[in-house]
């Protein structure tokens, strides 16, 4: 155990070199630097449950259930129970239970919704339940529910209930259209 003594010449408290065994609680306000993790991530200290790894990640949010796992120069700016895994540049905006997995450069900013890998992939503000698997610069527009665009380039989610395709080859089976 550790115990600490300020004043009396022992000297100040913190800096603190070594190990130490905390029981009960511990406050922090203000950011904390584990070992080898950046700095340079960046959590509001308003945000509640937020946890970031990567490099260089922020999390301005101050809605609860937050999560940054990976990946380099991402932002969940608004809503909560959300996550940016393994990605980079990219952000989550105005979401509710939402998600980008991997990729770089995706944008998430309607709520139950997801993108998975891809490349500048948007759903946009207004969108639900609605995603993007792989390919580059698709969207879901606005107001969109309950659709998903998988591969493919440059296409536009416009109807609800819809999954958008550019090709479709089923190799064993059959299809009912």
């Amino acid at each position: 155990g550790i115990e600490w003594a300020a004043g009396g010449g022992g000297g100040a408290a913190f800096p603190f070199t070594g190990s130490a065994q905390i029981t009960g609680s511990l406050s922090v306000t203000g950011s904390v630097a584990f070992g080898a993790i950046p700095t340079r991530h960046v959590i509001n200290p308003a945000a509640r449950s937020a946890f970031i790894a990567g490099d260089n990640n922020k999390i301005n949010s101050i809605q609860e259930d937050n999560f940054i796992g990976g990946g380099e120069g991402n932002i969940i700016n608004s809503g909560g129970y959300s996550a940016i895994v393994g990605s980079a540049a990219s952000t989550l905006s105005n979401v509710d239970t939402s998600i980008i997995a991997g990729g770089y450069q995706n944008q998430a900013q309607g709520s139950r919704t997801f993108i998975i890998a891809g490349n500048q992939n948007i759903v946009s503000n207004g969108a639900t339940f609605s995603g993007v698997i792989g390919g580059q610069s698709n969207q879901i527009n606005s107001s969109v529910t309950a659709s998903v665009v998988i591969g493919g380039k440059n296409i536009a989610a416009s109807k609800n209930e819809m999954v958008y395709v550019p090709g479709l080859e089923v190799v064993t089976g059959g299809a009912n259209i």
